[in-house]
């Protein structure tokens, strides 16, 4: 990539100076995508050096103002403007300065929304996961965006609950699950017929209690349509001493 063609010699100095030179040329690099980044964190100052110097807002100027006006809007330069507002002597004259940026006509695009509302659900995603996993590592989050939804990155009201199939809710976790349907035939499905298909049944039953962080309620009826049904086989396996059995009688006709 940098053009090095030295020979290996395995030898430990001349790999550390190699090392050090491939290093130096990643620093440049870096140091060039920092002036890439910081270049519309700094429109805003820009615009406000033109208005303060008194040049004519035309041709150049008058774009790089429009620009510096349209970032300002989109939230960027705050930090900078800020430390302006530390440095100068006259913050009245800056405020002035800050008032005409904020009334110069800018182009309110489409895109800029639909970037801003793109930014925001990548933050929240990475909050989320932040909240919900512990694994750091890059793999895991992609993983993560990968299984999750749209759904996932919205806020929930507090007197609602997430209703989902037991394939959507892998990647995801809930302080409390229920999982509806635990009975043989529905789970593993009546269509499970070979020793692979009901293993998998096996394998989404225990993803979906997975996703429970400190309480999962299973949930199976005794009879369904006059047919007697039992609780899922899969549910052989856990120890009795983690089970509640709680039963609840049918509800009340209405008169």
């Amino acid at each position: 990539m940098f053009g090095y063609r030295e020979t290996q010699t395995h030898r430990a100095l001349d790999d550390v100076r190699l090392n050090a030179k491939v290093f130096f040329r990643l620093l440049d690099l870096l140091d060039r995508e920092r002036e890439i980044d910081i270049a519309s964190e700094a429109l805003p100052l820009v615009a406000l050096g033109i208005h303060a110097s008194g040049l004519p807002p035309t041709d150049y100027n008058l774009w790089l103002a429009e620009a510096g006006a349209r970032a300002a809007a989109c939230g960027l330069g705050s930090a900078l403007c800020k430390q302006l507002t530390d440095e100068v002597a006259d913050t009245g004259e800056l405020d002035n300065h800050e008032r005409w940026l904020a009334q110069l006509p800018h182009a309110d695009l489409e895109e800029d929304r639909r970037w801003n509302e793109l930014m925001q659900r990548w933050h929240n995603a990475l909050n989320l996961y932040r909240q919900t996993f512990d694994d750091p590592s890059l793999g895991a989050f992609v993983r993560y965006v990968k299984l999750a939804s749209s759904f996932d990155y919205k806020g929930h009201d507090d007197d609602r609950v997430t209703l989902m199939t037991i394939h959507s809710a892998k990647g995801r976790e809930w302080p409390l699950v229920f999982v509806v349907g635990t009975e043989d035939g529905t789970i593993p499905s009546f269509r499970a017929m070979t020793e692979g298909e009901i293993e998998e049944e096996r394998r989404i039953l225990y993803v979906a209690m997975t996703r429970a962080k400190r309480r999962l309620c299973l949930s199976q009826v005794k009879s369904l349509r006059g047919y007697k049904k039992e609780p899922s086989r899969f549910l052989k396996a856990i120890p009795v001493s983690l089970i509640t059995e709680r039963t609840i009688g049918p509800a009340p006709r209405r008169q």
